[in-house]
Parts: C-alpha cells; structure tokens; sequence
C-alpha cells in the first residue's frame, strides 16, 4: 500500500476505503504477489516484513479499531488549543489531504508546506523537497523564537 504517485507504482486493484468489511477486507481482490513498490522495496521492504512477522499487523490496526474512542476523545479537546509552533506538510497528490483544513483553528501557531507533485509518503517520495521545508521552518521557528537567546561562553 505503500505507493508513489508514479504510473508505474500503481497496485493492479485500486484501494477502495469503502464497504471493507463488507468485501472481506481492504486488500480483497488483490493479487497474492502485487508488484513492488517503487518507494519501498529492497532492504526496506524485507526489515518491514521480517518486522510484521515477529509481532503482527494487529497494533498498526489498532489505531483503526479504536476511532470510536478517539472521536469521543477528541470531542472532550474540542476548546483545547496547542500553543506551541507546529508544521503541517501537505501533498498535492494525497488523497487525506482534506482532513487538514481547519487545523489553524486548534493550532494557532500552524505553519503549511506544500509538495505539490507528491503523495501521500512525502518523505520518501520527494525526500528534498521536504528536508528544504523542515529546514526553513525549524530556522523560522527559531529567528523568531521567544526563548532566551543564552551566550556560550
């Protein structure tokens, strides 16, 4: 599931995030031995799998299992605020993108990156692009940091 937005790392069966349950799970349809990916193959994808065969998908899943309890959890935050700065990087091709709209609003200190030619992977898709705005941010946040600039003497 780990794809780029590339033509040639598309999966033989498009995800459908719909009626899951229903058709017997995500992955349903989908061939035994899909194509590897192009951003996650190699040494990475064997130390992913012998990773998953010591100790399961289950607690990767478990997020997933639990959104009833997070929904009520974030329905008790709702006038909480983060006060500290805060990044968000978003991508031009991520299909979760939408759920970022509105975050200004709880973190009053958000800032944006864009990568508008990536996926949803941003850091293994254009690794760069998002370093460069790690960078400028961090610099950012720290030129205009109200901490106590300390001499080292």
């Amino acid at each position: 599931m780990i794809r780029s937005i590339r033509k040639e790392d598309e999966l033989p069966v498009p995800l459908n995030f719909a009626d899951v349950r229903e058709r017997g799970g995500l992955l349903a349809g989908m061939p035994e031995d899909p194509p590897p990916s192009q951003i996650l193959a190699g040494a990475d994808l064997q130390y992913f799998i012998q990773q998953f065969k010591k100790s399961g998908f289950r607690t990767p899943l478990n997020w997933y299992r639990n959104m009833r309890a997070n929904w009520l959890w974030s329905l008790s935050a709702k006038d909480r605020k983060i006060l500290v700065p805060a990044l968000m990087v978003t991508a031009g091709k991520d299909s979760i993108l939408h759920l970022t709209k509105g975050m200004e609003e709880w973190i009053p200190q958000l800032s944006r990156g864009h990568i508008e030619e990536c996926g949803h992977w941003t850091q293994m898709e254009r690794p760069a692009a998002l370093n460069k705005i790690l960078i400028n941010w961090l610099e950012d946040v720290h030129d205009n940091s109200l901490l106590q600039k300390v001499s080292k003497i």
